[in-house]
């Protein structure tokens, strides 16, 4: 499983900030067509006021500096882009605190995406069209990689490295650049038939991609066979329109939309769950890990149940540790024994134990 940006991704996938790919609302213009759905609805959307968790949930909270775009967990590390400032930021989690600031870019030009493996990080330089390799037993930059147009969100999985294209892409066109990580360079580029993309994750041999219009694409890793599994504007599908956000693992694809969280097959794409959430918006961040998938809304960081298809549980917004709150959320990752949550004052390490499930 990999980590993405929205716009990403998945680009992403973040937010949009002075000419950045990744916005921090995804509104289709026109919701999508309906398709056929196999739903099931097993919680309310409110939950008891039981399930609350308490400030406790919040064990750390890590100063990274302003305007941060994205977090992801690989080699050890937690990795922050750090928009204003032009540097990517390694996070030790053995002791919640800053090892390293590495300068990857110019401020408000980069990082706006940043994907990680054991062997390397990868960060998308928006401003110069590239995505850079780093080295985490070096925390030097080790190459640079021209991509078309200018990356917008960033994935690893499937014996890859995926770039969208961001703002490159045009109200019809987007596509998708596959990196050979052993040649660091690019070796093959996918259309895919949208605008802008949004975020792109990778599970298995499936390469997800969601767009500004609201569309989603499954590209086979093997093939580079694009199946549209929404079209881009259209009918409401499931009880809700539209793609937001998205994140792949546990078997599934998850994607955010209005009042739901969508369970999709990790396969085919089609709807197999539809998981009512009052709170859910086009704008949540998601990632898979740490027992369970995570989503946040303006409510905080909601915990749902991948066995049961249902929320458990949410960490609120007036949770607060130090200055920072889980009122803003820019980025979600989950892994290395927590979730970790970025904000827009903040990198927050929440104990995964300490939220019901």
């Amino acid at each position: 499983m990999a980590r993405t940006v929205a716009v990403g991704v998945g680009l992403v996938l973040a937010l949009m900030l002075a000419g950045r790919v990744i916005s921090a609302e995804l509104r289709p213009s026109v919701p999508p067509s309906p398709s056929a759905v196999a739903t099931t609805a097993t919680t309310a959307s409110t939950l008891p006021t039981s399930a609350a968790t308490p400030p406790t949930a919040v064990v750390a909270t890590i100063a990274v500096g302003g305007a941060a775009s994205q977090v992801t967990v690989a080699a050890g590390a937690v990795w922050v882009g750090g928009w204003d400032t032009g540097m990517l930021v390694r996070v030790d989690p053995a002791t919640n605190r800053i090892a390293a600031r590495i300068r990857v870019g110019r401020p408000q030009e980069s990082p706006i995406a940043v994907a990680a493996t054991t062997e390397a990080v990868w960060v998308v330089d928006f401003g110069d069209a590239q995505v850079l390799r780093v080295d985490p037993a070096t925390n030097r930059v080790v190459a640079r990689i021209p991509v078309r147009g200018g990356a917008g969100g960033i994935a690893t999985g499937a014996g890859a490295v995926w770039a969208t294209s961001g703002e490159g892409g045009d109200q019809h066109h987007g596509w998708v650049q596959r990196i050979d990580s052993s040649r660091n360079r690019v070796v093959a580029t996918t259309a895919v038939p949208s605008g802008m993309l949004w975020d792109i994750d990778v599970d298995g041999p499936s390469v997800w991609v969601g767009s500004e219009l609201g569309g989603l694409f499954r590209i086979d890793a093997h093939t580079s066979r694009v199946t549209t599994i929404r079209k881009p504007g259209g009918a409401p599908e499931g009880g809700a329109g539209g793609v937001g956000h998205l994140a792949a693992g546990a078997g599934a694809v998850w994607v955010a939309s209005d009042g739901q969280l969508q369970r999709r097959d990790a396969r085919s794409g089609r709807v197999v769950a539809t998981i009512p959430w009052a709170d859910g918006s086009f704008a949540a961040r998601g990632a898979v890990g740490a027992g369970g998938v995570w989503f946040s809304s303006g409510q905080g960081l909601a915990r749902f149940d991948v066995t049961a298809n249902r929320l458990v549980a949410t960490v609120p917004a007036a949770s607060t540790a130090g200055t920072a709150t889980l009122a803003d959320i820019i980025g979600v990752a989950a892994d290395a024994g927590a979730v970790w949550v970025l904000t827009d004052q903040a990198l927050l390490r929440i104990d995964p134990a300490r939220v019901p499930r």
